[in-house]
């Protein structure tokens, strides 16, 4: 047996939204019980209508207003959630993949220099056919490599 698939479209009616409202509340509360029961958690549920002007509640308004304040006064380091906006989470994903794109570019750059390189050295290429990109980033790559070695003449020195 299937349940029933939830309609799309609007109620136009205010007597059928009404009841809909009511008869879905009554079903989230049920869950909201099952859930506090469970899990040994306080839930309150609120939810309103600006159209009507209607408050539902659950368990009650009083009760339900008493968990949020509750809620408000723990201390940072016990919310379970920190609130942000949902640009600030996408900005932080987009700075994060922005940051692994430049490391991987650094990384291709540097295989692309340690091959020319390489093949500068098994005189495959000729220095005078590279470009201003390619020479800098042999002065970069001959620099780091001559620190390389330096340090390990330093631990030449020292273990003799």
């Amino acid at each position: 047996m299937t349940k029933k698939g939830v309609r799309t479209t609007r109620n136009l009616d205010s007597k059928i939204k009404k009841a809909t409202l009511e008869k879905r509340f009554q079903s989230l509360c049920k869950k909201a019980k099952e859930l506090s029961i469970l899990c040994d958690t306080e839930v309150g549920i609120i939810a309103f209508s600006h159209a009507e002007n209607d408050i539902f509640a659950w368990p009650s308004v009083i009760q339900a207003i008493d968990r949020v304040k509750n809620y408000l006064a723990c201390v940072e380091t016990k919310k379970p959630v920190k609130f942000q906006k949902h640009e600030t989470y996408l900005q932080s994903i987009l700075d994060a993949q922005e940051k692994y794109i430049d490391q991987m570019e650094q990384n291709v750059e540097k295989m692309e220099m340690e091959n020319l390189f390489r093949e500068l050295v098994n005189a495959r290429k000729r220095f005078d056919e590279l470009e201003d990109r390619e020479i800098k980033g042999l002065l970069k790559l001959f620099a780091v490599k001559r620190t390389k070695l330096e340090e390990k003449k330093k631990q030449l020195k020292q273990n003799i």
